[in-house]
């Protein structure tokens, strides 16, 4: 599977997009294209955030 030096660099990846995303989503102006594109950023981080987390634990169950 993915050994840990990849799995805190994806993390650190999905941290910096999702929380770049949600902070320039509320700078933006409502509405604007700007805007969705900082709010799919925001999803997209969270989403690989999630995803390390699920592999993780997936991988510590399994004793990998």
């Amino acid at each position: 599977m993915l050994d840990r030096d990849t799995l805190r660099t994806l993390l650190s990846l999905g941290a910096l997009v999702g929380i770049g995303g949600l902070l320039l989503a509320f700078v933006e102006p409502p509405g604007s294209a700007e805007q969705v594109i900082s709010v799919c950023s925001a999803v997209i981080g969270g989403t690989l955030i999630l995803i390390v987390v699920l592999v993780s634990r997936f991988q510590r169950q399994r004793g990998a």
